[in-house]
């Protein structure tokens, strides 16, 4: 189970990095570096990591 709450966590954590930089021309458009962070790359991973953490907190009981 505590792996399970680990893996858990690590996965959430992921989500608060970010996960995509991009740096576009400086002459083509006003905002040249573009920041993608996990929470909005995949917001999948957010709810199942929830999902999980949920699971093993109920499987403890």
């Amino acid at each position: 189970m505590l792996a399970a709450i680990a893996a858990s966590l690590a996965a959430f954590g992921t989500t608060t990095q970010t996960w995509l930089n991009v740096r576009l021309p400086q002459g083509d458009v006003q905002t040249p570096d573009i920041a993608v962070p996990g929470s909005e790359a995949a917001v999948a991973v957010t709810a199942l990591a929830l999902v999980g953490l949920a699971a093993a907190l109920a499987a403890s009981i």
